[in-house]
């Protein structure tokens, strides 16, 4: 019987170390749980902090001093000097192009002659 009463405690010791290992393996699950609610939490916050001081920092940096028809009138004025340098230059620029077009050199290059003149083994 002492047999039988020692096979009992193990088997209640065993029995007692499995529910334990469960309750940790329980308690290690909720705490896992409540770390990650904890980061998602800390998470929202940063995001939403950091979100906060980019919408302040674009509204400092686009926000202007001048009133949109300052900033209209400047931006017209720009563009009829391109529009100016435009019309003074298109003739010259038309031209050019024509006499680039009309006037081709059909000589080959030095630097090509040379190129070819390696390729082929000569010096």
């Amino acid at each position: 019987m002492t047999e039988n009463k020692s096979v009992q405690l193990l088997l209640q010791a065993e029995n007692k170390a499995n529910e334990i290992i469960e309750k940790a393996h329980q308690d290690r699950i909720a705490k896992l749980k409540e770390a990650r609610l904890a980061a998602e939490t800390e998470i929202a916050l940063f995001k939403k902090e950091q979100e906060e001081k980019f919408q302040q920092t674009i509204k400092e940096k686009y926000s202007s001093n001048e009133d949109d028809s300052d900033l209209g009138a400047v931006t017209k004025q720009e563009i009829d000097e391109i529009y100016k340098a435009y019309d003074k230059r298109k003739e010259e620029v038309a031209n050019l192009l024509i006499d680039r077009i009309m006037n081709v050199e059909l000589e080959i290059p030095n630097v090509i002659k040379r190129s070819l003149a390696i390729s082929q083994g000569k010096h």
